[in-house]
């Protein structure tokens, strides 16, 4: 298929059982999508995923989008502004995609990153949380506790203990 933006097609006339398989199917990689870049697990697998199918074109996206704002936005003053024009789409456009395939905003999912960035710096590295954070593009560290609570289910501090047994 052509570089068209469609998920699939199908030609008419049609069998409505082939529509619908197609549909189920491609419903159930959304959500496949959407529980993967939305776990809660205590690790840093989504910054260093297994090798995927080159078809899953999603989760491609998805990856690049960590990349880049691992590689460029990190600090706080990074803008969504320029995240979307570096990956050649709108502000909306970019919110849409992110939003359909991880059900969270582009704010929320750039905060993300950048928690995971920080669990796998003071699980790998001899730093203090408050450093990692800092590193990380947060400079609250009271909004950053809060955030890394709500997303690993554990203190900072409570999560580096765990780690170094």
């Amino acid at each position: 298929m052509p570089q068209t933006g469609a998920d699939d097609y199908i030609s008419k006339p049609f069998n409505f059982r082939i529509l619908e398989a197609r549909i189920n199917t491609l419903l159930q990689n959304r959500v496949k999508l959407h529980n993967y870049f939305n776990s809660q697990n205590i690790n840093t697998e989504v910054l260093n995923p297994p090798p995927v199918d080159e078809e899953n074109k999603e989760h491609e996206f998805l990856q690049k989008i960590e990349d880049l704002i691992l590689e460029k936005y990190l600090d706080s003053d990074s803008s969504v502004f320029q995240l979307a024009e570096d990956l050649n789409f709108s502000r909306s456009s970019l919110y849409r995609k992110i939003k359909m395939h991880t059900d969270l905003s582009i704010n929320e999912f750039v905060r993300s990153v950048r928690i995971k960035k920080v669990a796998e710096l003071i699980a790998q590295k001899n730093i203090t949380i408050s450093e990692a954070a800092y590193q990380a593009g947060f400079n609250d560290l009271k909004y950053f506790r809060e955030a890394f609570v709500k997303q690993f289910g554990t203190t900072p501090s409570e999560y580096k203990k765990k780690m170094k047994k």
